[in-house]
C-alpha cells in the first residue's frame, strides 16, 4: 500500500471512530437504527432479574417471566420455587440499578438483538441472626439476548459475562 493510500485509510477509519459510526448491526448505544424498545427491555429485564425482595419474591419472579420467551422462560419458570424459597428463607432484599450508560447494543437486526448491561446489585440480608442488616454491593455484567415476538422485544437469554 502506498503512503498516500495508508494515509487515506487512516483518515477514513479515524473519521468513522470520531463520528461514532459503526458497522450496520453493531452499536455502542441507541444509534444506528437500533429500536429503542430493545434497550428499554434489556435494561428493565436486567433490573427485574437482579431485584428480588423476600416480601414479594413470587411477584418479582413473575415480572421476569412476563418479559421472557423461549428456553430462557422455560428454564426460569422451572426454577421459580427454588428462587422464591431461597430469597424468602434468607429474607433477602436485592435492589438492582443500571448506571446511566450501563447498556450497549452488541448486535441487532429486525427480530433479534444482544445488549450488554452493567448491573449493580445491593443485597440486604435478614432481619435476625448473625448477618442481620448486612449489605453488600455486587457488580454484574450481563448479555441480554432479545427476540421480537408480536411486535414486542422479549428476553430469550441472560448470561453473566464478567
Amino acid at each position: 500500500m502506498t503512503a498516500g493510500r495508508t494515509w487515506l485509510v487512516l483518515v477514513v477509519l479515524s473519521t468513522f471512530a470520531v463520528a461514532g459510526c459503526s458497522v450496520p448491526g453493531f452499536s455502542g448505544g441507541g444509534g444506528n437504527g437500533v429500536d429503542p424498545g430493545m434497550l428499554v427491555t434489556a435494561r428493565q429485564e436486567a433490573t427485574n432479574f437482579f431485584s428480588l425482595d423476600y416480601r414479594h419474591a413470587d411477584a418479582d419472579v413473575a415480572r421476569v417471566l412476563a418479559s421472557a420467551t423461549g428456553t430462557f422462560k422455560k428454564q426460569y419458570a422451572a426454577r421459580r420455587t427454588e428462587v422464591v424459597d431461597g430469597v424468602t428463607s434468607k429474607k433477602l432484599v436485592v435492589t438492582a440499578t443500571i448506571p446511566k450508560d450501563g447498556a450497549a447494543v452488541e448486535f441487532f437486526d429486525k427480530t433479534r438483538g444482544q445488549v450488554l448491561v452493567s448491573v449493580d446489585a445491593t443485597t440486604s440480608t435478614g432481619t435476625t441472626g448473625a448477618n442481620a442488616g448486612t449489605n453488600s454491593v455486587d457488580r454484574y455484567r450481563t448479555r441480554i439476548l432479545l427476540t421480537k415476538v408480536g411486535g414486542h422485544w422479549l428476553v430469550s437469554g441472560l448470561d453473566q459475562v464478567g
